[in-house]
């Protein structure tokens, strides 16, 4: 997974085909976690597409000052440094949505139907955040083509192809990783607003993460901070904090242990770069620095006067456990929308 934007949570791929037979074929076939809305009556499909709630709304936890709507309206370049800010202590409000793995963030849709062909249906999608993709056969491969460059649509892949549930399976990856990267990413529009402020516009950083991410089981991510920690949740929701801290948050936690009377092993600790307090709630700030736990940190590769510390069990609890619907008990209560 590509760990170039604020967050990335398992999301719905919506399929629409004509044929009952090609749709069951589909599901068959896609990934087992792969959360599924099958449709054969396009009409049907495209109401309910454009009823749910639009991508981006998810940005109201993390701006400032103005409501996403203003966003999408103003000239971001020169009001971005006037009126908005972010808010990473928000970022990871979506996790306590429960409804946050059913948002359809791609579209599947076949060419050739006879209530509406899938050019059209792509058309009058509303939420332009959505990733299209058109299965098509190869004598409507020229309006495939001029619907990509017309941006109608994202991706096609061609019906005859040698291996083609595979890439289904892929260009669905792709498109939900995209649909992420367009909202929260360095080019997409927190990243017009606050490239700056992004821990991701740091392209050594975005290398140390992807490393350190294939050591850790997870399927969805929210970072918290500008100097990029990050938690992150397995299916149950079982929780992994990536502390990072910046040598300026360690000079500032050194001299408020040293005003606060902390011991020697603390205030060499924190000296030296060796070693970090978790404090992220307001509990945390107003607790004793007698009382602090202190987490070993490493230097971060290639990026100067960063240290990180990984976190797992009890210890990185950062978010509220029962306030999570983790995606197991999604995947349970909505089994009619994953393989069989």
């Amino acid at each position: 997974m590509m760990m170039n934007q604020l967050c990335y949570y398992p999301t719905t791929v919506a399929i629409i085909d004509d044929s009952e037979s090609f749709l069951a074929m589909i599901d068959k076939k896609l990934s087992k976690n792969q959360s599924r809305r099958l449709y054969s009556n396009p009409i049907l499909a495209l109401q309910e597409i454009n009823a749910a709630s639009e991508s981006g709304r998810q940005l109201e936890n993390v701006l400032k000052n103005v409501p996403v709507e203003e966003v999408e309206e103003m000239d971001v370049k020169l009001n971005a440094d006037a009126v908005i800010d972010i808010d990473f202590n928000k970022s990871c409000l979506e996790a306590y949505n429960s409804e946050r793995f059913a948002h359809i963030s791609t579209v599947l849709v076949d060419y050739s139907m006879p209530e509406m062909d899938g050019i059209e249906f792509c058309r009058q999608i509303k939420d332009k955040m959505i990733e299209k993709v058109m299965i098509t056969a190869i004598a409507d491969y020229k309006l495939a083509v001029q619907a990509f460059n017309e941006k109608i649509i994202d991706g096609f892949i061609l019906k005859n192809a040698p291996h083609l549930f595979e890439d289904i399976n892929s260009s669905i990856v792709v498109a939900q990783n995209t649909h992420f990267k367009n909202i929260y990413g360095i080019d997409g529009i927190l990243g017009c607003l606050f490239r700056n402020q992004l821990p991701c516009d740091n392209e050594n950083y975005c290398k140390f993460l992807e490393t350190l991410s294939a050591q850790i089981n997870f399927i969805e991510y929210y970072t918290l901070d500008k100097v990029g920690s990050i938690i992150f949740l397995d299916e149950a929701a079982e929780q992994t904090y990536l502390m990072v801290k910046s040598n300026n948050d360690l000079n500032d936690l050194y001299a408020i242990a040293k005003d606060n009377g902390a011991s020697k092993d603390i205030l060499i600790a924190l000296r030296d770069k060796k070693a970090a307090p978790v404090l992220v709630s307001e509990n945390d700030y107003a607790a004793s620095v007698h009382d602090w736990k202190m987490y070993p940190l490493q230097a971060i590769p290639s990026k100067t006067d960063y240290f990180y510390s990984l976190i797992s069990g009890d210890d990185a609890g950062i978010l509220s456990r029962g306030k999570v619907t983790s995606f197991q008990e999604y995947k349970v209560r909505n089994a009619k929308y994953f393989a069989k």
